[in-house]
């Protein structure tokens, strides 16, 4: 099954190919994490992400068009789509609880307490910016796509990419001088 594309996988995997399907998810499922940890930077949260997202994928595999995308441009959409929906509901439970939870750890050496301060520090910031800068700032500088190819995982122009990352650097500069 190694050898197989990821479109041959898909395939046989509509078919009712269980192997087909689990080649799939294993040459996928590192990828899935990364995306999703890189959203929410909390590994337990990452972990319950991609195992949504795969769960997702064998009841949607069907509605994936070659046509359109390639497999992993639409597996980015349905994993950064996971993760918002996760960061909803987490959000909505803060809210409803009347609490702030800190979902990191904190390492006893300097450098990686200042490293987790930093990231911590990161990600409220971006988890200030309006869902589609913060979408754009992920793909482009997390994900190291360019413009051309976050827009195509978006679904909008390439220009659009650009003006949202061009937005959110001022405002994330702003926020900063604060």
């Amino acid at each position: 099954m190694q050898m197989k594309s990821d479109f041959q996988l898909i395939e046989m995997a509509v078919d009712g190919n269980e192997d087909a399907f689990r080649s799939l998810l294993q040459r996928h499922c590192e990828m899935v994490f990364k995306v999703a940890y890189r959203w929410c930077a909390v590994k337990e949260d990452a972990e319950d992400i991609a195992q949504d997202v795969m769960m997702q994928l064998a009841d949607n595999i069907r509605g994936f068009k070659p046509d359109e995308a390639a497999f992993t441009t639409w597996l980015y959409r349905v994993t950064i789509n996971a993760a918002k929906d996760a960061y909803r509901r987490k959000q909505s439970r803060k809210n409803n609880e009347g609490q702030y939870a800190n979902d990191r750890d904190v390492h006893s050496s300097d450098s990686a307490a200042e490293q987790q301060l930093w990231q911590q520090e990161t990600t409220r910031l971006l988890d200030r910016l309006p869902d589609k800068d913060k979408e754009a700032v992920f793909l482009v500088f997390c994900e190291g796509l360019n413009h051309a190819e976050a827009a195509t995982i978006v679904g909008c122009a390439e220009s659009t990419i650009s003006w949202r990352v061009h937005s959110a650097r001022k405002k994330l500069k702003a926020w900063t001088k604060q």
